[in-house]
């Protein structure tokens, strides 16, 4: 199955203060609160477990076929056995995979130039088992013990993000940078090695588990009046730990990103503003090491003969592009009320890793929020 650009991109692009070159006036502060919820639409499938060939399933679609971890039990299984049990690799995975996530953005404006920020999030997700899926996980668990972990009737999380501390500087009226970065103690989020997994329990990831340091530049414009906002970023991506599934006990290095948006506001009123926007992600190859990360026809178990150096994933350098909808309502100076839409435009992602911007693809986005300011004395 192929996992998700969206939880990064979310990272880079949710917060206001990185939306425009503008900075907060001296002594003010401001309070983002922003509310997404969304369903993951499609996750990538390589039966052969070569981790090169990738094919789109529909989440409702996926079987478990579709895992190569499950067709190497299946053979497992039946050779143990004397073909006396046998799993029907047709079955269905999941109902459902939504995701709740809560992000509230706090920044102040130390002078008129100079912005401190910080983004902090809380992450609520439900991924619903078929009880026929359960069944067969109960067939080889009760054959393989405590080396295969049953999955429950739902997977959750339930648990803090990452928190991004960062500063954004106004070279001029029409230029910015700013700087975030997650590191240390700043990753509160449960990573791959923290996550509760066992029978009866199953959580998902709320952290991706490795340091983080964006760079972005911020460029004010007009084009025959229109107001134009570009921003060109930079993200530098920490290792970290995986292991779900096909990949077991392993280390990854998720290829760098450069992200790129061209936001379009129109003023329909002093109190409305509806804006146009597309990101686009260009993300350099994963590596990873360690683990079952050489598994196509071996063991997947965890200690199934791992490259011991990062090597390159296959086909994982790609392009993703974000299409986003805001209507905003101001009506008083100090308090906004915010709305968003949000659709993957465009996807060629074919990595393996688990972890973004790697295997699963959101569908629509809905995101609601609103926004304080006020000057303290």
């Amino acid at each position: 199955m192929k996992k998700i650009i969206i939880c990064l991109i979310l990272g880079i692009t949710s917060s206001a203060i990185l939306a425009t070159a503008d900075t907060l006036p001296k002594g003010v502060w401001k309070f983002d609160y922003m509310r997404n919820n969304y369903e993951i639409a499609e996750v990538g499938a390589n039966p052969t477990g070569d981790k090169t060939t990738w094919n789109r399933v529909k989440i409702k679609d996926g079987v478990m076929n579709d895992i190569y971890l499950l067709r190497y039990l299946k053979l497992a299984l039946a050779t143990q056995t004397n073909n006396s049990i046998q799993l029907n690799l047709e079955t269905k995975l999941l109902h459902y995979w939504k995701k709740e996530v809560h992000h509230v953005d706090i920044a102040y404006g130390l002078t008129d130039r100079l912005t401190l920020f910080a983004n902090l999030s809380h992450e609520y997700a439900e991924l619903d088992y078929t009880s026929a899926y359960e069944q067969q996980s109960k067939i080889i668990d009760g054959i393989l013990g405590s080396g295969y972990t049953r999955v429950p009737d739902k997977a959750t999380s339930n648990h803090m993000n990452d928190i991004f501390l960062g500063l954004k500087y106004k070279l001029n009226n029409s230029i910015a940078v700013a700087y975030k970065t997650t590191t240390g103690s700043l990753k509160t989020g449960v990573d791959a090695n923290e996550k509760k997994f066992s029978d009866g329990v199953q959580e998902l990831e709320t952290s991706r588990g490795y340091d983080q340091h964006h760079l972005y530049m911020f460029y004010n414009t007009q084009f025959m009046k229109q107001p134009l906002h570009l921003m060109l970023g930079y993200a530098h991506l920490g290792d970290g730990p995986q292991n779900f599934l096909d990949n077991q006990n392993i280390q990854i290095n998720p290829g760098n990103l450069i992200i790129g948006k061209l936001d379009v506001p129109v003023k329909i009123s002093p109190q409305w503003l509806l804006s146009g926007s597309m990101t686009t992600i260009m993300h350099g190859k994963d590596k990873y090491k360690g683990g079952n990360t050489k598994f196509g026809s071996a063991n997947p178990s965890s200690t199934a003969g791992g490259y011991t150096e990062f090597t390159d994933v296959p086909n994982s350098d790609s392009v993703a592009m974000i299409g986003t909808l805001l209507v905003s309502y101001q009506p008083k100076i100090f308090f906004k009320l915010n709305a968003s839409w949000s659709y993957m435009v465009r996807n060629n992602i074919s990595g393996q890793l688990y972890d973004s911007p790697g295997r699963l693809q959101p569908g629509s986005m809905i995101k609601l929020g609103g926004t304080l300011f006020f000057k303290s004395m």
